[in-house]
């Protein structure tokens, strides 16, 4: 199936990104100083990113490329531990999408907002995959006219797929289209990237947990967390 660009206004994820930046910057409690710092991020998004866009690259697949432990797009194997814990049975496809943070030159601004700005993409990005997430999932219950569930990301260092497969998304999506390279360190360009997959299944499976040793991916072969799993969970 050939990509599709899916637009949205940068205005759109304002809401759910300044959650994650509450977070980030520590500006979710209720303290003078907190207000302080969230009224100077409000400044710097205003300044920097309004009126911005950002694109996100989609490939739909169909329930034939997912087999018991690895996807099949393209013919580019990528390796996935967890679908060994999905009901095959359940799956109706997928989307492999791609896409990065608004990425205006900041060379110019002070150290200060260039760190917020910095900030403001970070929290862009945490918000895209979620509004792009539900627009999917959307997009999906009007096509086949029925209840239907898509799983949290999966990606290169996150649920199971090793992070070198991120040189395989790169094979075969057409990331030119939207102003992403891959550096030969294997690095996403802009750094503000993120590639992944979701699935579309008939029945609910959630992957995220609290909890290392309850984790569906295998936390051994986890990426992110590998060092913490290795000191407490064994």
């Amino acid at each position: 199936m050939p990509d599709e660009i899916l637009t949205i206004e940068t205005e759109k994820l304002y809401d759910l990104s300044e959650q994650y930046m509450a977070v980030m910057c520590g500006f979710d409690r209720d303290t003078k100083g907190a207000k302080k710092i969230r009224d100077n991020a409000m400044k710097v998004r205003k300044k920097i990113f309004d009126g911005t866009k950002m694109d996100f690259l989609l490939r739909p697949f169909t329930k034939e490329c997912v087999k018991e432990d690895h996807f099949l797009l393209e013919n580019y194997k990528i390796e996935c531990n967890i679908l060994s814990k999905v009901d095959l049975e359940s799956v109706l496809g997928g989307y492999v999408f791609m896409f990065h943070a608004p990425m205006p030159d900041l060379s110019s601004y002070p150290v200060s907002e260039m760190y917020l700005a910095d900030s403001w993409q970070t929290s862009f990005v945490d918000a895209g995959r979620d509004v792009l997430r539900e627009l999917l999932l959307k997009k999906a219950k009007k096509e086949y006219k029925k209840e239907l569930y898509i799983t949290d990301t999966l990606a290169p260092g996150m649920f199971g797929i090793a992070s070198s497969k991120v040189r395989t998304f790169f094979r075969f999506m057409d990331h030119k289209k939207i102003d992403l390279e891959l550096l030969e360190s294997g690095m996403m360009n802009p750094v503000k990237s993120f590639v992944g997959i979701f699935l579309l299944l008939d029945q609910e499976m959630v992957l995220s947990s609290m909890n290392c040793s309850e984790c569906l991916s295998g936390h051994k072969n986890c990426e992110y967390c590998k060092n913490y799993a290795a000191r407490w969970v064994g």
